[in-house]
C-alpha cells in the first residue's frame, strides 16, 4: 500500500476553479459575502474497492486505484470538459496509473460493482472578498461508508466532484 500523506488540504473555490464553467454554482454565490460567512456545496464522492478487498466486499477492484505511481503525473487531463466530464489528453498512451479512457471515465460516473456514490456536503468559508476555502487537516469524507475503510484507518479509495 502506498504511503498516505496527512496534511492540511485547502480548496479555494475561486482560485482552484477560476470561476469558469467548472465552478458551477460557486461563482453564483454572493461575491459580497462577509469574511467568516459560510456556504455549502454538495460533492459527489465515488468510493472504489482496494485490490486486496474486492472479493470479500462483492465488488471489482478498480485498475487505477493503488496502481504504481512514479512521481507526479501532469498534463494527462484535457483543459475542458467533454459531456460534462474530464477526459484524457491521449487515452491510448497509458499515462501513469490510468489504464484506459474507460477506467478513467468510471472515476466520474456511477459504475455498479466498481464504485458506490455518496453525496457529501462541503462547507466553504469566506476568507476575503470573493475568496472561499474548505479547510481540513484530516479530509476523509466517507470513512466507514461505501465499500468501507477496507482494513485501513481511513477510506482512501475515492474520487470527488463538486456539484
Amino acid at each position: 500500500m502506498a504511503n498516505r500523506v496527512n496534511s492540511t488540504r485547502k480548496f479555494s473555490a475561486q482560485s482552484l476553479l477560476g470561476c469558469s464553467a467548472l465552478a458551477l454554482s460557486l461563482c453564483s454565490v454572493n461575491a459580497l459575502a462577509a469574511v467568516g460567512d459560510t456556504f455549502q456545496v454538495n460533492a459527489t464522492v465515488r468510493d472504489f474497492c482496494a485490490q486486496g478487498f474486492a472479493a470479500a466486499q462483492g465488488c471489482s477492484p478498480h485498475p487505477d486505484m493503488e496502481a504504481s505511481i512514479n512521481g507526479v503525473q501532469t498534463g494527462i487531463v484535457n483543459n475542458t470538459l467533454t459531456g460534462g466530464l474530464p477526459t484524457l489528453v491521449n487515452p491510448g498512451s497509458g499515462y501513469g496509473p490510468v489504464q484506459s479512457a474507460a477506467s478513467f471515465a468510471s472515476w466520474f460516473t456511477d459504475t455498479p460493482g466498481i464504485n458506490k456514490t455518496i453525496t457529501v456536503p462541503i462547507t466553504f468559508t469566506e476568507i476575503a472578498n470573493g475568496h472561499r476555502v474548505a479547510n481540513s487537516s484530516s479530509f476523509f469524507p466517507i470513512d466507514g461508508q461505501g465499500w468501507g475503510n477496507q482494513g485501513n484507518s481511513h477510506n482512501y479509495h475515492f474520487t470527488m466532484v463538486l456539484n
